[in-house]
């Protein structure tokens, strides 16, 4: 799977705005299903049971959504991430599903990214870690074997002036270690950050679909993550 660092937004904020006054506008019942919703997602919760039924309250969410709905585009290309274990059958039996315009909001519950910060301020960095390229490490280890010193990152490779086949590696200003195989050793992190990164890509799953507008029931962006609640087809 291609992993994406940087991206644009697909929804302008002024239709989550749009939303966010259209949820003051609806009654304690319809508020609270909605509320549930974004803070647990539980398997036929409030919301779900509401639209299970079709209700007033459901109907009350629909025609409260309408007007945001035509700003939507006709189709929203959206994202889900699932960590699929013993309970991905039963979340299969939803008649609902939370989707988001920002794959890195699914590549976190995927359990690809962590998540920093609070509320509007909420980040998700990336949790793969970087994997040098060959063409990268020969460029390095070249540099060391004609000038004794290369310095990647935070660390510096310096030659040994008492045993010049060994090298010390330092931290910042911190001596931490030594070797004698740049280029050994450059290829094992390489090999072992790709390693850790596969197990972080197995453990999760990605969904991307074109959806209609006509399936989003409502869509916020409390804690940044432009979240779409979609009917499932």
């Amino acid at each position: 799977m291609r992993y994406y660092e940087l991206f644009e937004d697909a929804v302008p904020s002024s239709v989550f705005a749009a939303a966010k006054r259209a949820q003051k506008t609806l009654t304690y019942e319809a508020n609270q299903a909605i509320d549930k919703w974004e803070t647990s997602n539980w398997i036929g919760g409030d919301l779900e049971q509401h639209f299970a039924a079709m209700d007033e309250v459901a109907q009350e969410i629909i025609a409260a959504f309408e007007p945001v709905r035509e700003l939507l585009p006709a189709f929203s290309t959206l994202y889900r991430g699932v960590q699929p274990d013993n309970t991905y059958q039963k979340w299969e039996q939803k008649i609902l599903e939370s989707w988001s315009s920002d794959r890195r909001v699914a590549e976190h519950f995927a359990g690809m990214r962590s998540v920093k910060g609070y509320g509007r301020d909420v980040t998700f960095p990336s949790l793969l870690r970087p994997v040098m390229p060959p063409e990268l490490i020969d460029r390095y280890v070249e540099q060391y074997e004609r000038t004794g010193f290369v310095k990647i990152g935070r660390r510096s490779y310096v030659r040994s002036k008492e045993n010049p086949q060994y090298y010390q590696i330092f931290n910042g200003r911190e001596n931490i270690t030594d070797g004698d195989n740049l280029r050994r050793d450059l290829e094992r992190d390489a090999e072992w950050s790709t390693e850790v990164n596969q197990q972080i890509l197995d453990r999760g799953k990605i969904f991307e679909e074109e959806v209609p507008r006509e399936r989003i029931i409502w869509l916020t962006n409390s804690v940044n993550c432009k979240e779409f609640i979609v009917r499932k087809p």
